[in-house]
């Protein structure tokens, strides 16, 4: 699917910078071709006021910008008879050639145009007399177009050749972050089903087991207790990820109000007093006096603060002190939870809010599915905050970032 999508992308911006390619070439030749058209007819006009006698014979007349363009000038009565030619350059003694062109011109029966056999551009103009004719030898200009159309194509297919190049790069570079965010699903989908295997398996094998009359009650009671914790796991478990799936659908966004952390805070540190006293550990909080005021969902950040404050109970090394911090700073709120744990490698602490991600497989046992950081992380992320861990003299630290 990935490379469909990336031969798709590379084809729509190729196609894309093709049209642009042959529009921008084909206003460059089109004004090219019309400027010289407006230049040779302006010069016609001068040539056909022009007094005769200054022309030099065997040489074209100058004109600004030192152009000399070959022509040659027909007078014709009101009848269309012949009464005078006049050149400088070509030899006009072949009146057949003089019929043939005139004929053609005749034909046109319009003011100017182009003679591409001849390679002549005439132009008819009315005189008391009758008419006078103007051609002017437009090979030169023909030269030139030939050279910008060739040099159109050279300039043109290096550049969709550079472009190319450019747009494989342009797309792997784009599509990295969908090839990154459908391997995580992937990823995801296989570590959930993982997580929801074993407490399914668990069921039916008691499950079955209560069907068996063989059993006796105490085995049965037995039976029915690891279906109902299994199920209290799975409901655990379903529940962390439909709260990851609101985080990540920006759920948090609609519910934002002015809110207090300071006391926010507060109330989220009394149930894990006792919780921290019966695992051999001291909670020490340092709240500030006063209130500390921001935009945000209630339920969501004390959703933070809980798991920040259950993940340290459970994982601390006993005995020890928990210490909790909230302060404020010029335009942002910090708050920082630090405990004691063994060493964290630092390769470690940079997958800690992966999802489904744990720094032992001990967790599983303690009903933990690495969904909490996780969980948090996105939570500060569409608060626009930023959360991260540090691992220093044997105590891990968090630190929450918050914009007031």
């Amino acid at each position: 699917m990935l490379k469909q999508l990336r031969r798709k992308l590379i084809a729509v911006t190729m196609l894309v910078f093709t049209l642009m390619l042959c529009v921008i070439c084909g206003l460059i030749i089109n004004s090219t071709t019309r400027r010289l058209e407006i230049q040779s007819l302006q010069l016609m006009q001068a040539v056909s006021a022009m007094p005769h006698r200054v022309f030099r014979p065997n040489e074209p007349p100058a004109f600004d910008g030192d152009a000399r363009i070959p022509f040659f000038i027909v007078e014709r009565d009101r009848d269309g008879n012949l009464m005078d030619t006049h050149s400088t350059y070509y030899d006009l003694s072949d009146l057949t050639f003089l019929d043939d062109i005139l004929a053609e011109v005749d034909n046109t029966q319009e003011q100017s145009g182009l003679l591409k056999q001849y390679s002549l551009r005439y132009s008819r103009i009315n005189t008391p007399m009758g008419t006078t004719l103007v051609f002017m030898d437009i090979s030169g200009e023909q030269l030139m177009l030939s050279g910008l159309w060739k040099n159109c194509l050279l300039v043109g297919a290096a550049a969709w050749m550079l472009f190319f190049g450019i747009s494989l790069l342009l797309a792997r570079w784009m599509i990295r972050p969908v090839e990154q965010a459908w391997t995580q699903q992937k990823q995801f989908v296989a570590d959930a089903s993982h997580e929801l295997k074993t407490p399914l398996t668990v069921i039916l094998t008691n499950a079955e087991l209560l069907q068996d009359s063989s059993y006796t009650e105490i085995d049965r009671d037995g039976f029915t207790h690891n279906i109902l914790t299994m199920a209290r796991q799975m409901r655990d478990l379903t529940e962390s990820l439909l709260d990851l799936a609101r985080v990540d659908n920006g759920h948090t966004r609609a519910t934002r109000t002015p809110i207090d952390l300071t006391a926010l805070v507060a109330d989220a540190l009394l149930p894990f007093e006792p919780l921290c006293f019966e695992n051999g550990l001291t909670l020490d909080a340092d709240l500030p006096a006063s209130p500390l005021i921001l935009n945000g969902s209630e339920n969501h950040l004390r959703q933070v603060v809980d798991i920040l404050l259950d993940n340290a109970a459970k994982y601390s090394s006993t005995p020890g002190t928990l210490h909790l911090q909230l302060s404020r700073r010029v335009d942002h709120v910090l708050l920082t939870l630090s405990n004691p744990c063994p060493e964290i490698p630092k390769e470690e602490l940079k997958k800690i809010f992966k999802r489904f991600y744990r720094l032992d497989k001990a967790r599983t046992e303690r009903h933990s599915y690495g969904l909490g950081l996780a969980i948090a992380e996105a939570i500060v992320r569409e608060h626009k905050g930023h959360i991260r861990a540090d691992w220093k003299d044997g105590r891990i630290t968090f630190t929450v970032r918050l914009p007031l």
